[in-house]
């Protein structure tokens, strides 16, 4: 029969208690219940220490002398499952040096709130709260002491960037017609920098959005879809490629958040990822500080072994309840890793930035709401969107609506000239050739322009098209041996192929004839 969780906790308390050494086991109970009269069990006076908790009087005296250092200190025990001293120390860092955390929480110990014990496997010491105190500090020990609403001193007006399927396919239609863009180290050559400013709008190499393109970069190449080819050019894997555009959106964007802090095993970027997107739907309306971001990001990376973690049942803390039951401990020890993907995420729009609080700190809310909509997200069965304008000059315009896998055809044969709201885009002799060189022809080019215009196509691009695949199938170069014969050689095989073509038409003839 399963004992009730309360039941087995209270006795690994009792049993932690009882392990004590001798001088520190006698000392606290003659602090709270006097003088040991002897003979003693130690068992007995354990049961009459419990019995010293369990009054109302006691409980309430306890609960008065609580700091607020003391408070969050309960507070983080209680939220960070599978609590120790250095797992503290890595959530207060900023906050309590070691010796002061240590100092708090010996001093915690000593009031019987906190204890010590071993885990399940023996391996390291965990620090819990007294299980006979729970429900007096359960009021004081709510999730908002350590992730506090934040009181705006300012609040940005401006809309900040969002990732979105334009962003990726315009750099890929970018690396389809560069492919010596990079150096050997992989970052962009100062030529591209150029271009890149000219294309993107920005005008100096610190900007966001050439931050951001170095980050997408970096994703792409961690993902193994920009690959390098020879030693002074790269090229793109299609098919990893595909499979990556047919994620959902807010997927593809989660995805190159984590591959832009290293290159990750698949199953531990599918980790990465997922943890990234817990953070994220957990942020809260009101926002949170990257202080508070970077807690919560800690304690999702720890798994609860029960519910009971959780006190107030809010659609914030039964979300973070149930992503905390499903992810790692060990992943995610490493803070340096929790701030670099907060940043990808703030980089890529996930994370927005949008005020500051009293004492001057950033407050950051989830931007997954401001990510833009592709028309995979729409209602199934409804009509596709038509947002490409095709010129007579063979520019063409491209409005939003189209998903990154419904754009990526049309980076194949056209050029990105400039990148906003609506880009511009362009069907030169180059871009065209190198379609021609990946399988399309005139014909798949225009079936694939006209599902998403609501015009005919100029005739004058339709004939230039037709053109100049005619001049690119007019020279083909095959590879394959070369036969050598000598001219005797060629009349006797010539004459034997010849007499062997006579002899069967002669037979035919001849059974026609009967």
């Amino acid at each position: 029969m399963m004992l009730d969780p309360k039941v087995q906790r209270i006795m690994e308390w009792r049993e932690s208690f009882a392990t004590l050494p001798d001088t520190h086991f006698f000392e606290l109970i003659r602090m709270y219940l006097g003088e040991i009269k002897t003979p003693y069990n130690k068992q007995n006076l354990i049961e009459e220490l419990s019995a010293f908790l369990r009054k109302k009087e006691n409980k309430d005296n306890i609960l008065a002398l609580l700091t607020e250092k003391d408070i969050e200190i309960i507070t983080a025990v209680k939220y960070i499952s599978n609590s120790t001293l250095e797992k503290l120390s890595v959530f207060f860092e900023g906050t309590y040096s070691y010796a002061d955390l240590y100092e708090n929480i010996l001093n915690l110990e000593e009031r019987l709130i906190l204890y010590r014990h071993a885990d399940s496997d023996k391996m390291s010491i965990l620090l819990s709260i007294n299980p006979l105190l729970e429900e007096v500090l359960e009021p004081v020990t709510g999730i908002q002491i350590l992730l506090p609403k934040n009181i705006y001193v300012q609040k940005f007006e401006s809309i900040p960037f969002g990732i979105n399927p334009q962003f990726i396919s315009s750099f890929i239609s970018f690396v389809y017609s560069h492919y010596d863009m990079y150096k050997a180290d992989g970052s962009f050559k100062k030529r591209t920098y150029t271009e890149l400013k000219q294309l993107y709008g920005t005008t100096d190499d610190n900007d966001s959005i050439t931050k951001t393109l170095e980050l997408l970069s970096t994703a792409l190449w961690n993902l193994n879809i920009i690959q390098e080819d020879t030693e002074s050019s790269c090229r793109i894997d299609k098919t990893r490629l595909e499979n990556f555009a047919e994620l959902p959106d807010y997927m593809q964007y989660i995805y190159l958040c984590a591959a832009g802090c290293g290159h990750f095993g698949r199953s531990t970027l599918r980790q990465f990822a997922q943890f990234l997107l817990n953070i994220i739907m957990c942020i809260p309306h009101e926002g949170l500080t990257k202080k508070s971001l970077l807690r919560l990001a800690f304690m999702l990376g720890t798994r609860t072994e029960d519910g009971s973690a959780i006190a107030k049942k809010s659609r914030f803390t039964q979300l973070l309840e149930a992503v905390r039951a499903k992810d790692n401990d060990e992943a995610f020890q490493n803070i340096n890793l929790l701030d670099r993907m907060i940043d990808s995420a703030q980089e890529f729009g996930l994370i927005q930035k949008i005020g500051t609080d009293e004492n001057g700190e950033e407050i950051f809310v989830s931007g997954a709401g401001n990510i833009q909509p592709s028309v995979s997200t729409f209602a199934a069965g409804a009509p596709a969107p038509k947002p490409l304008n095709i010129e007579a000059t063979f520019s063409a315009s491209l409005m939003p609506g189209l998903s990154l896998i419904q754009l990526l055809p049309l980076t194949s044969f056209m050029d990105i000239k400039n990148y906003g709201i609506v880009c511009q885009f362009e069907l030169s002799r180059k871009s065209v050739s190198n379609a021609f060189d990946k399988g399309w022809n005139p014909d798949s080019i225009f079936e694939e322009i006209q599902k998403y215009t609501n015009y005919e196509l100029p005739q004058n691009l339709k004939i230039n098209i037709t053109e100049w695949f005619n001049t690119y199938s007019s020279a083909v170069l095959y590879q394959g041996f070369v036969l050598k014969v000598t001219e005797n050689n060629i009349f006797v095989n010539l004459f034997g192929s010849l007499q062997e073509n006579y002899s069967s038409a002669k037979k035919k003839l001849d059974c026609l004839d009967k």
